[in-house]
């Protein structure tokens, strides 16, 4: 695969400038000898969170981690495939969701309930596959202290019940710990919110101290993935606007407590 060549040439050469071996690199990044040679050769892929991590050992300052991003432009991964290479080396992240959870913040059953659901061609090994990488994505997040987090979510995203009434249970009371233990900042647009930002699909602000704030948001047509200054200046303030019609967070956290005990009478 020439993306696998390209980005392992640029792992070699970022290693090299630096005076680095391949074994002192691979045991900085927590890998073995071997796969980091797989990796500079191209015959393997790296994983999610090997692209963050040899970005920030090798001081590339975002280069290699946008590098990536353009190799595997094609179709074969997505914006939130992306996000979480972003994640990582982020200090603040702005998220608002429109239909779901955020990956970050996703229980096992909830996430493999919407992976089955969107793509119901992969195998139950595939699906797995994307679970897993996606809880260790929410393991890794609980247990950093960055990136900072501030959430806002349309109502439907905590009203419509995904899966079973026990599996949107475990959900939302996962959203309720993360923000009373402060990890989060969540925010819930009400219902008779009738008309905001939001309405046309996602939207996220990524800060990074060493690299290009990144922003996306969805269209009624596409998604648009910028890092120009004044396109994320735009997205920043879109947020503000969503931020302003949303409750307050003391207020979205006692709506969602408030949803978890309609869960649990319906018995859906």
């Amino acid at each position: 695969m020439e993306a696998n060549g390209r980005f392992g040439r640029s792992i070699s050469d970022a290693r090299k400038r630096l005076g680095l071996t391949q074994k002192s690199l691979a045991r900085e990044i927590g890998i073995s000898a071997g796969h980091m040679s797989n990796l500079e050769t191209g015959r393997r892929s790296p994983s999610f969170t090997e692209v963050p991590a040899l970005d920030t050992v090798l001081h590339t300052k975002g280069r290699l981690m946008r590098l990536w991003e353009e190799l595997t432009d094609s179709g074969d991964a997505d914006f939130l495939d992306k996000l979480a290479l972003l994640e990582r080396s982020a200090t603040s992240i702005l998220a608002y969701e429109v239909n779901l959870v955020p990956a970050l913040l996703q229980t096992e059953e909830y996430a493999r309930t919407i992976i089955r659901a969107g793509a119901p061609w992969l195998s139950v090994a595939d699906v797995a596959t994307k679970v897993q990488d996606r809880i260790k994505r929410g393991e890794w997040f609980g247990a950093s202290e960055t990136p900072l987090m501030h959430v806002v979510l349309d109502h439907g995203v905590i009203s419509r019940v995904v899966g079973s009434g026990a599996i949107m249970d475990a959900q939302l009371q996962n959203l309720v710990e993360l923000a009373d233990s402060e990890r989060i900042v969540l925010q819930v647009i009400p219902p008779d919110e009738l008309r905001h930002p939001g309405l046309t699909g996602s939207l996220w602000v990524l800060s990074s101290a060493d690299t290009l704030d990144v922003a996306y948001a969805e269209s009624v047509h596409t998604g648009q993935n910028v890092d120009d200054p004044a396109h994320v200046a735009r997205y920043r303030f879109l947020f503000g606007r969503l931020q302003a019609v949303a409750l307050r967070p003391g207020e979205s956290v006692q709506l969602v407590r408030d949803q978890i005990e309609r869960v649990k009478s319906n018995g859906t």
